[in-house]
C-alpha cells in the first residue's frame, strides 16, 4: 500500500512538473498601420481658423437635438429640429415630435432670446449670454441659450488672444488667454486640434473665475460648399448638469434668412417668465 502512494504521488509531481514546464503559447501581435501625423503652428491653425470663419455668415441645417440633465435617471429627450444660425448671435430653432408637433421654438435677435414651450404655454427669456448659475434649480434655457449654441459651433470672429501652445503625439491644444478685470491674464478659450486632419475636436470656454462654461466636443466633419464643418456636437455645461446633442443634417452655408425669424411676439394666453430676473433673486446677497 506504501508503495502504490509513493507511486500515486510521483506520478501526480511528474504530472505537475510536465504542465508547469510547458511553455505559455504566444501569439504574435499583429503590427497596426501607423498613424500619420500632420504639423502646423499655433498661428498657421488660428489663421486657418479664422479664414474659414470669416467666410461663413451663417448655417442652416435640420437635424436632431437631445438634451437632459446629467443629475437625472430619465434618459435624453430628443428633438427634430429646423436650424438657423446668423451672425453673431441671431437663431431660430424649432423642435418637433411625431404625434406631438412643436415641442418648442427658440428665438433671438441678437440682444434677448425667446423660448417658447406650447405645452406649457410658457415662453422664458433673457438677455443673449452664457454666464452659469452657480447654484439652484435651473431650467433647461439656462443653459441652452443662443449664445451657448454660438460658442459650441465655433463660428464666432476670434480677437487678438495671447497663445500658448501644448503639443502631443496626435493632438495640438491651444490656449486662448487676454486681461482680465484684474489686470492678470485670464483663460478664455482651449481648442484641441487632432493632428490626423488638423480638425478641431473639443472647444472648452471660460468664465471671469476660470470655470469652464461650455464644453463642445466636435465630431463627423463634412465638406460642405468647400469648408469642413462638424455636423455632431455634445455640449456639457457642468454647472447647469445640462447635457446637449447636436446632430445636423442638410447642412447649408450663408443661406438666405427671413429676418421675421428672428423677432417674437408673445401668443396670446402664454406666460412670460424671464430668466434674468429669476437668476438675480437666486443669486445670493
Amino acid at each position: 500500500m506504501n508503495r502504490l502512494r509513493i507511486l500515486a504521488a510521483a506520478m501526480v509531481a511528474s504530472t505537475v512538473v510536465f504542465i508547469t514546464g510547458c511553455p505559455p503559447k504566444v501569439v504574435p501581435d499583429r503590427e497596426q498601420p501607423r498613424k500619420i501625423y500632420l504639423s502646423a503652428t499655433p498661428d498657421e491653425l488660428l489663421s486657418r481658423l479664422a479664414k474659414r470663419n470669416q467666410a461663413i455668415t451663417g448655417l442652416q441645417a435640420r437635424g436632431k437635438i437631445a438634451y437632459r440633465f446629467t443629475y437625472s435617471r430619465r434618459n435624453y429627450r430628443d428633438a427634430e429640429v429646423r436650424f438657423l444660425f446668423v451672425k453673431p448671435d441671431h437663431v431660430y430653432v424649432r423642435g418637433s415630435a411625431h404625434l406631438v408637433g412643436t415641442v418648442f421654438v427658440l428665438r433671438s435677435n441678437g440682444v434677448r432670446f425667446w423660448a417658447e414651450v406650447p405645452s406649457d404655454k410658457k415662453v422664458y427669456t433673457g438677455a443673449v449670454q452664457s454666464t452659469p448659475r452657480l447654484e439652484g434649480k435651473v431650467e433647461i434655457w439656462d443653459g441652452l441659450n443662443p449664445a451657448v449654441l454660438a460658442e459650441a459651433l465655433l463660428l464666432d470672429d476670434l480677437k487678438n488672444y495671447r497663445t500658448i501652445c501644448a503639443t502631443f503625439p496626435n493632438r495640438y491644444i491651444i490656449d486662448l488667454l487676454d486681461d482680465s478685470s484684474g489686470g492678470m491674464l485670464a483663460l478664455r478659450r482651449r481648442i484641441e486640434f487632432e493632428r490626423e486632419s488638423l480638425h478641431i475636436v473639443r472647444h472648452q470656454v471660460f468664465g471671469e473665475e476660470g470655470e469652464v462654461v461650455t464644453d463642445a466636443y466636435l465630431y463627423r466633419y463634412r465638406d460642405v460648399a468647400g469648408v469642413e464643418i462638424p455636423t455632431l456636437y455634445r455640449i456639457e455645461r457642468h454647472w447647469e448638469e445640462l447635457s446637449l446633442r447636436l446632430d445636423l443634417d442638410e447642412v447649408k452655408l450663408n443661406p438666405d434668412s427671413d429676418q421675421e425669424l428672428f423677432r417674437y411676439q408673445v401668443p396670446a394666453g402664454f406666460q412670460v417668465e424671464d430668466l434674468d430676473e429669476r437668476r438675480e433673486i437666486a443669486e445670493p446677497s
